[in-house]
Formats: structure tokens, sequence, C-alpha cells
């Protein structure tokens, strides 16, 4: 009898142990998204009652990420938080929106004694632009946004993640990084880096003494940095949805939001109506780009 208990018990044990949500991150450690992730983390798993890890699968523009989503087969266990709509716009119908999390402006960061004029498309001397997360990611595709002339001279130099960037751009290796606010404002308060500009549909207010970036091009944009949680189709998110409201009701979380210059805060149950009318927007946008660049 005291062994039937003890093997109950045992049992009892490890499904409790073996309850947990995985939030699968597509960029490296130590970027806007890692900070956003990491927010999640904390503040789901009081509410859920069980642990909420993190893991990592950088690279191909969040192909890796989503394959890993996909390879994993846990469905309500395991979930994808991306901000690259571009790839996510081809993403496989397996694939759905659960949550809109937050949005963000891009911050344009330089080294303290960047002196270039960085509206003046006419110099010929190229500035090299460090952007997170590959070259379809929100910096990149800023960058294929831009003019025939404005495009010769921002060269993009697309990275894993923010910190890889920001580490060339201290060493000199590159001229300026795009990404979002929670990666610059260290350096930005240690003077080691500064912010020329913002870049965004709306201003964020932490830099009011830096100029919009070519806001005419981008003011019809979906914010720079959207981020989303997705899942693999057929997924059960009730208890995952109510979680999130829970969290984004809160008051510790619009501080977070208003901290990391973060806005237009969506409940989860409009995040794919939101998601597909963002998608819509912004390929109608890039095919306007595609065609002006042919011309």
């Amino acid at each position: 009898m005291k062994k039937l208990l003890l093997t109950l018990l045992l049992l009892v044990g490890l499904s409790v142990s073996a309850r947990e949500l995985v939030l699968v991150g597509p960029a490296t450690p130590g970027g806007g998204a890692d900070a956003t992730i990491r927010k999640l983390q904390v503040m789901l798993e009081p509410v859920l009652g069980y642990p909420v890890l993190v893991e990592y699968h950088p690279g191909g523009d969040g192909a890796v990420a989503m394959n890993y989503l996909l390879s994993t087969n846990q469905p309500g266990r395991t979930y994808m938080m991306m901000h690259n709509l571009s790839s996510m716009m081809h993403a496989p119908e397996t694939i759905v929106p659960v949550s809109y999390v937050s949005s963000q402006s891009s911050f344009m960061a330089v080294r303290s004694d960047f002196s270039a004029d960085i509206n003046d498309c006419n110099n010929s001397k190229p500035i090299f632009v460090g952007t997170p997360g590959g070259g379809n990611t929100a910096g990149g595709l800023m960058l294929k946004m831009l003019g025939p002339k404005c495009q010769a001279r921002f060269i993009n130099v697309p990275y894993k993640g923010g910190s890889q960037a920001i580490m060339d751009l201290l060493a000199g290796n590159i001229d300026m990084f795009i990404g979002s606010y929670s990666v610059t404002a260290g350096y930005v308060e240690a003077g080691t880096l500064k912010i020329t500009a913002e870049i965004g549909n709306t201003r964020s207010r932490l830099y009011p003494d830096v100029p919009m970036f070519k806001f005419e091009l981008y003011k019809k944009l979906p914010n720079p940095v959207s981020w989303y949680l997705f899942a693999t189709k057929n997924t059960d998110t009730k208890e995952i949805e109510q979680a999130l409201e829970t969290v984004y009701a809160t008051s510790e979380w619009q501080q977070y939001l208003q901290k990391s210059a973060m806005g237009r805060n969506i409940t989860a149950n409009s995040a794919a109506e939101q998601f597909y009318t963002d998608s819509a927007k912004l390929a109608k946008i890039m095919q306007k780009a595609q065609n002006n660049a042919t011309k």
C-alpha cells in the first residue's frame, strides 16, 4: 500500500512539474524582443501558477523559430513571439496569431562623435546600419522604404540580435543602429551613444529634441516594432489569452509600456484582426516601394 501511495505521489509530482509554458524568441538574448519576452515571462508565471520558460531560436528572419514551433508539436504549451511582420505574412497557415503584445518606435542610435547629416541622401559617403533580427525585420524594412538615393547611402548590416549590433557599433565597425529603446537606453544614459532620430508613425516623447526620420514615409506603416504571440493552429488558447488579459490590465504592464516607448496595447481577443490588418497595410506599402524602386 505504501509503495502504491508513493508511486501515485511521484506521478502527481511529475505531472505538476511537467506542466510549463515555453515562449520562443526569434532573436538572441539582450535585445528589445528579449526584454519584452522576459517581462511577459515573470508576469505570466504567478497568473498561470506554473513555470514559464524562454527559449531562443534566432536566424532566418524568424524562420528558425517558426520551424521550431512546428516541430515541437506541443499545442497549448509552446508559443512564439515575433515582431517581424514581413516574415509572418508568409508563415505557414498552421501558425496563427494568439495575442497582440505591444508596439514600439525604433530609434537611430549612433556613437557620440557621429556628425553626418542623415537626411542628406546626395552625400555619397555610406552609412552602415546594423539592424537586429535579419534583413526583413523592422529596421531593414524601413531602409527598404527609402528612395534609391537614400537606399544607396544607408547600407543595411543585419544581425541575429540587437546586442551584437550594439557591440559592433561601439567598436566602430558600423555607423548606426536601428532598434528599440530597451537596447540603447543604457548606452545613451552613459553618454557612449546618442539618439539622432526616431522612426515610427507616432512620437514616443522619450527624446523630444530629436527629429522624426522621414515621417511622411512611415506615418501609414504599422509601428516599426509590433510584437505578437503565435501558436500552432487548433491550439486551445483560452488559458493563455485569459492570463495575458490579466497581465495587460495591470499597472505594472502599463508602466512598462510607457517606460519602454511602447503603445497601442490591444486585447488578446483582437490580436488576429489587428495582425491581418497590419499585414495588409505592410504588403501594400512594400509593393508600392518596390514599384517605385524599379521605375
